[in-house]
């Protein structure tokens, strides 16, 4: 039921916890509000007790009526961020390699056009009596040396990444 007002009663702090970014409302309004009368998806439960959460868990899960699973929160809260984290991973990858491709492509037009605006140094050497191998060595050699200066500079740039936070909550 969308625009339905709703009234704000409080502002509440887990000191960091999760739970900071849920919103609490009477269960019976929820319910009605997204069609799910007599569900309800997760409990939370504080047991006096770090060390009985191993009885707690057998207790709960071995009665057949509950049908539930006893998760610590952070189990829960990796379980639920599956998805997305696999999400994330896909398509880091695939920017990856579409970066990658465009970056090779890249290169290749910048050394067809530093080999194409030096024709004449190229005839020149030729001229000089150096083989055409020598030619390519000499221009394989250059790229090679360009490209670990290139890549040793990313990779120290790269490291500054460390410092960078993202979030995808």
């Amino acid at each position: 039921r969308k625009n339905r007002p709703v009234q704000v009663v409080g502002i509440f702090s887990t000191r960091g916890s999760a739970y900071e970014s849920e919103v609490w409302a009477d269960i019976a309004a929820v319910r009605g509000a997204f069609g799910r009368q007599g569900l309800v998806s997760s409990m939370r439960a504080k047991l006096q007790s770090a060390d009985r959460f191993d009885t707690f868990k057998t207790r709960i899960e071995s009665d057949r009526r509950m049908k539930l699973d006893v998760l610590r929160e952070k189990a829960y809260y990796d379980k639920q961020s599956e998805g997305l984290a696999l999400f994330l991973t896909v398509m880091g990858m695939l920017i990856a390699v579409l970066f990658s491709a465009g970056a090779i492509i890249g290169a290749m037009i910048t050394m067809y056009a530093a080999v194409d605006h030096r024709k004449r140094e190229v005839g020149t050497l030729l001229t000089l009596g150096f083989s055409r191998f020598h030619v390519l060595s000499a221009f394989v050699i250059e790229s090679i040396f360009l490209a670990v200066v290139g890549g040793g500079a990313g990779a120290l740039l790269a490291l500054l990444m460390k410092f960078a936070k993202f979030s995808t909550m």
